[in-house]
């Protein structure tokens, strides 16, 4: 009787708990990324879906998120005003897709299930070339004991004998190189899963959201939060010049990244010049107080530090309509992210607007998107230090490009159709134009050297006295006009005691504070010009001057 009691009781517990978890609807919801911003360090997703809710209280389970989104910048909507949001969290999932980076590893492991069909292939027809070659072994016997063949028949077997085997073994030889490869292969592709699945954080997080309905419905939502730190992009630049006097082209780009372990697929992106993880909270102001190290310091309190406030949530993002004018002259061969790239400008940030859908993995290689083109004119001429290196350089010369509201990053140089080095394009930098090295041109020559006679030391009194004199010849065997940048320098005192002048500079601009030697000159066609300086130098004759 008791146990019969027992059971019955246990069937109550259960009835009732089965009532009170059948009160609650739960759902799981697979999600779609409608689109992303990006930031410096960052990234805002954006998503969409849609839940069939009962009347009375329903919890969604929205799954496969990034493991690594802020639980303090989620924010979810649900598109009805039938419905009551009661509460929004994140807890981990560990069960979600085995693999995430399943695109690759699908690819693989279609490669690696080709390669063992071969393989498996490849060890049949051995095994075929091994059973003829045994037959044909067991067949030979036949020549030795049979005396009924005349010598035609012997030799014609004896042939057939030697090109068969020749053959199978030919074969076998073969065979045993492609099995041998193909193992390699296998290898090679195993490793590469291996590796992928090393990479893959098994992790994933839900969003949990416990909503009271009114009504039975089906119903949109949409869902936001941030990603820290596993998705950025950095500014940088093609900067090509076809031919010289040409206007100059740049190709402003971002390098992109993401390993956020979700899967970015036909989506749209945005990128921000904001940063996600900065505060915006404007700092507060403290009295600077000021107190003498005595008796009088315990009566007079010291500034705290100005406090600053973590930052960790959502950015606000303005939906502002400002167009950015851009040359477009250029003739391209065919259109780029560029061509689909709005820029919307807040004035304390901008954002770029991609046009054309991207997929991307979650994975630590770079993307690079192109986000605008501008043609700009540009003035040439040519640079020579011969000082420092005999060579003569062919410059470029831009005016300052901080309207086209770019942001600094390294550039690629292009000159005629080929790589020629990196540079640094700092749009805040207070230079008037930006100054490009383009290339060596070998068709004006530089030559640098010390007139012996001209240079003397001499002692008077106390001091001893140097005069040096050098002589710079510039020669152009190009068919056409060039203006030409000559650099050279005099030495510059620190000490009161060394005295540096100037005495003769061939009409050169000297620049005091650095002894700075410049000349700009025009040479025509095969042709040369020769400019040469003089300076002294006064010193202590018990001082020993170095750098001279």
């Amino acid at each position: 009787m008791k146990n019969l009691f027992s059971i019955q009781l246990f069937i109550a517990i259960n009835l009732c708990s089965s009532i009170i978890f059948a009160s609650k609807n739960e759902m799981a919801s697979i999600s779609n990324i409608k689109n992303v911003i990006v930031f410096n360090k960052g990234v805002n997703v954006q998503r969409y879906g849609n839940v069939t809710l009962k009347k009375g209280d329903n919890i969604i389970y929205i799954q496969e998120l990034s493991p690594y989104l802020a639980n303090e910048s989620i924010q979810f909507l649900m598109k009805s005003n039938k419905v009551i949001i009661n509460s929004v969290s994140k807890e981990m999932n560990y069960l979600g897709i085995p693999n995430h980076l399943s695109n690759d590893v699908k690819l693989l492991n279609d490669s690696l299930l080709k390669t063992k069909e071969n393989l498996r292939l490849a060890n049949v027809a051995m095994e075929v070339y091994n059973q003829e070659k045994d037959l044909l072994n067991e067949n030979k016997s036949v020549l030795k004991l049979s005396k009924e063949f005349i010598i035609d028949d012997l030799m014609d077997l004896t042939d057939f004998f030697r090109e068969r085997m020749l053959d199978v073994e030919g074969k076998i030889s073969n065979t045993n190189k492609e099995i041998a490869k193909t193992n390699k292969t296998i290898q090679n592709i195993e490793r590469q899963i291996n590796a992928l699945n090393s990479k893959a954080k098994n992790q994933y997080s839900n969003v949990v959201i416990q909503v009271t309905s009114e009504v039975n419905k089906n119903i949109d939502y949409e869902l936001s939060y941030n990603i820290n730190n596993r998705a950025g992009w950095k500014p940088c630049y093609d900067i090509r010049v076809d031919k010289i006097h040409d206007s100059v082209n740049i190709t402003y780009k971002a390098e992109m990244y993401q390993n956020t372990n979700e899967e970015w697929e036909d989506i749209k992106i945005s990128l921000s010049t904001g940063n996600l993880n900065q505060s915006n909270n404007a700092p507060s102001f403290n009295p600077n107080y000021l107190y003498a190290n005595n008796y009088y310091k315990s009566r007079v309190s010291s500034s705290p530090s100005p406090r600053y406030d973590k930052y960790e949530g959502t950015a606000a993002t303005a939906n502002l309509d400002v167009g950015m004018a851009m040359e477009d002259d250029i003739m391209e061969v065919s259109s780029s992210s560029a061509d689909f790239t709005t820029v919307d400008f807040s004035g304390t940030q901008i954002q770029y607007d991609i046009g054309l859908p991207y997929s991307i993995t979650s994975s630590n290689k770079s993307l690079f998107i192109e986000i605008q083109k501008v043609n700009l004119f540009a003035t040439y001429d040519y640079y020579s230090y011969p000082k420092m290196d005999k060579d003569v350089f062919l410059m470029c010369h831009l005016n300052s490009i901080a309207q086209q509201n770019f942001l600094s990053g390294e550039a690629q140089l292009f000159f005629e159709g080929k790589s020629v080095g990196k540079t640094y394009l700092d749009p805040l930098s207070t230079k008037k134009t930006i100054d490009l090295s383009l290339s060596r041109d070998l068709s004006i020559i530089a030559q640098r050297k010390p007139i012996k006679k001209l240079s003397i030391e001499t002692k008077i009194g106390d001091k001893v006295k140097q005069e040096r004199t050098f002589e710079v010849t510039l020669k152009n065997n190009k068919q056409e006009r060039v203006t030409v940048k000559l650099v050279d320098q005099i030495p510059v005192s620190n000490d009161k005691s060394i005295n540096v002048e100037l005495l003769e500079s061939s009409e050169g601009k000297l620049t005091k504070n650095n002894g700075k030697l410049t000349w700009l000159i025009e040479l025509e066609p095969n042709t040369s010009v020769t400019k040469s300086f003089s300076y002294v130098i006064k010193y202590p004759e018990d001082k020993h001057v170095y750098g001279l």
